[in-house]
């Protein structure tokens, strides 16, 4: 069976884990291909999500109420001459005490499917940013287009909710320019947009939909170390006066975005090891930045690439 049936089959169960379930069937395949274990962890990062939501707000509080409110009539239980009154209710008490509880079902359940929507959603534009990252990273024209055919019929039938639709779109683009374009500097400059459409969906979701923060900070890594960071090392081989200009303002811009990140978590605890990982990013930024302005000076050499690290 290939990767694509064995993706399907994933995406297809309700619980990977089951013990006869499809990751038991697949586990040696799965255990041998990146994709596919990247799928697996995902997928086990929306079960782990979904799993943790809240039970939706004012639940308790609409409980109090309705016990409160019709106190009396469900004291009438405590004497026989009382039952009979019980039994005689209005309908209307009866309608109202089901129209509460269905409100509330309704609620919860509205609320749970919701927060389902953006944890896919999220997972939706994560695969999209590593196809555009594959894509970049691909020597072959004809791996690239095949990459881009694939990736892009996924895209447009994922489930995207509307405030990553933005983010979507430019993917979908950004994937057809990819398939065409090996210039390091141009496709460092997209993944820098890319980036800023990321942070923008970030400051959003710390307000709306916190358990979409931990993919999009991780595709925001990713574009940063493989997106941008390798491609302006690559281009910063041997470059011009003019391209390591243009390096210096990629560079600007996205420690404009570091800025933004710091700032959206400095008040978040929970965001420790994600600020360690920006730090290390800004300290890369500033050392490439350093060379390309060095680089220009009069009478200076060329510039060399960086070292190439992971940030995650």
């Amino acid at each position: 069976m290939d990767c694509d049936q064995v993706q399907s089959e994933l995406l297809a169960a309700d619980d990977i884990d089951a013990p006869d379930g499809v990751f038991a069937r697949f586990e040696q395949q799965v255990a041998g291909c990146v994709p596919c274990s990247q799928l697996v962890r995902k997928l086990r990062r929306l079960n782990a999500t979904v799993r943790s939501l809240p039970e939706p707000i004012n639940t308790r509080a609409a409980q109090l109420r309705f016990q409160h409110n019709f106190a009396d009539k469900l004291k009438l239980t405590a004497k026989p001459m009382r039952m009979r009154r019980m039994v005689l209710m209005p309908s209307r008490l009866v309608a109202l005490a089901a129209m509460i509880l269905l409100s509330l079902g309704i609620g919860a359940w509205a609320y749970v499917d919701h927060e389902n929507r953006v944890a896919v959603s999220a997972l939706a534009i994560q695969k999209a940013v590593d196809w555009n990252l594959n894509l970049s990273q691909s020597d072959s024209n004809n791996e690239r287009q095949v990459l881009y055919a694939k990736g892009a019929e996924d895209l447009q039938q994922a489930s995207v909710s509307a405030e990553d639709r933005p983010i979507a779109d430019h993917l979908l683009q950004g994937g057809k320019f990819l398939a065409d374009n090996h210039d390091p500097v141009a496709q460092a400059d997209h993944f820098t947009q890319v980036a800023g459409l990321l942070v923008s969906r970030m400051d959003r979701a710390a307000h709306k939909n916190p358990k979409a923060l931990q993919p999009l900070g991780e595709s925001y890594l990713d574009v940063m170390d493989r997106g941008i960071h390798r491609n302006l090392d690559i281009a910063a081989v041997s470059a011009s006066p003019e391209t390591l200009r243009r390096i210096e303002r990629i560079i600007q811009r996205n420690l404009q975005l570091q800025v933004q990140l710091q700032a959206m978590l400095r008040d978040r605890p929970d965001a420790a090891g994600v600020r360690q990982k920006l730090e290390n990013v800004e300290r890369r930024l500033h050392k490439l930045q350093q060379q390309a302005k060095a680089a220009t000076q009069p009478g200076a050499a060329t510039s060399s690439p960086l070292d190439s690290h992971q940030i995650h």
